[in-house]
């Protein structure tokens, strides 16, 4: 039963890169701990993303949300100080969400590593609205693109 309500309360998903663990289906794990969704940095793979054009997929559960798409540099990070995606963002229907041509903020290294975190707070079925978190570990890339067929938008997403 415990399972089946953590479920129902589902909220969002990060498809690619992939996130650090699935905190929808885990339950040592809830969406609504900051900044990861309870998930240490280490759990989970390191994904090589383009330092220039990357994208962020996710799959949102909620009628409506705002996101926010942050980015921290190191091993073991704790402070996501720079936005991927520099202006709120309203994200109305569920399905398929894709930020593409994205670009980090500033010049870094090839190979630095690094942590996506994605921030919904939007309206649940009851209006709900408290932040939810997760997280994504990379390593920035100059070499290497979003594979194709990996960024999609559903129709339905405005």
């Amino acid at each position: 039963v415990l399972a089946a309500v953590h479920q129902a309360t589902a909220h969002f998903r990060i498809d690619y890169p992939p996130w650090r663990s699935d905190t929808l289906e885990n339950q040592s794990y809830s969406q609504w701990t900051w900044p990861c969704g309870g998930v240490a940095d280490h759990i989970g793979n390191r994904t090589d993303w383009p330092i220039n054009g990357g994208a962020v997929e996710l799959t949102l559960h909620h009628p409506w949300t705002y996101l926010w798409v942050n980015l921290g540099l190191g091993s073991e990070v704790t402070n996501f100080n720079m936005s991927l995606a520099p202006e709120l963002m309203n994200v109305t229907g569920r399905g398929k969400f894709c930020l593409d041509n994205l670009h980090v903020p500033m010049e870094v290294e090839n190979g630095t590593q690094a942590s996506i975190q994605v921030i919904t707070s939007g309206g649940g079925d009851s209006g709900e609205g408290s932040a939810l978190y997760n997280c994504a570990d990379i390593t920035l890339r100059t070499d290497v693109k979003v594979p194709d067929g990996m960024c999609k938008n559903d129709t339905a997403l405005s």
